[in-house]
């Protein structure tokens, strides 16, 4: 068996669902509905925040089924990451910026050594949340 081969990217192809736009829940549904073979079919799994479309055999952290109109090789992965993730850090980001601006509006002055250390603190907190582990 080949190594695999893995885009860290969006799914480049256009997907075929079930008629109320699920994942299929077999194979043989995928089959049956898109009228394809199981070259067509992908299995959708998602693991640490990131949705991974494969060959159809997987079943670990299984979302669904997909068909495309392109064949896979078997040995070919895309990656992409969660865009729930994504939107649930922009709200806590938010929420936290929120109540910084509210301490820094009342409670200190902005120009003071502890208004800038408090900055300096959420400038990391973001990165670390963003996996910005680059200092």
């Amino acid at each position: 068996m080949s190594e695999a081969i893995i885009h860290e990217q969006e799914f480049p192809f256009d997907e075929i669902r079930d008629q109320h736009g699920d994942y299929f829940s077999t194979v043989a549904d995928a089959k049956k509905h898109s009228g394809y073979d199981e070259s067509h079919i992908w299995s959708v799994t998602e693991c640490e925040g990131a949705w991974s479309y494969g060959p159809s055999h997987h079943y670990v952290n299984l979302i669904g089924y997909i068909a495309t109109h392109e064949a896979h090789d078997g040995n070919t992965y895309y990656e992409e990451e969660d865009w729930r993730e994504q939107e649930e850090l922009a709200e806590a980001e938010e929420t936290i910026n929120n109540a910084l601006s509210a301490v820094f509006d009342y409670a200190i002055d902005k120009d003071s050594d502890e208004a800038k250390k408090i900055d300096e603190a959420w400038e990391l907190i973001t990165k670390k949340l963003r996996g910005d582990n680059d200092e």
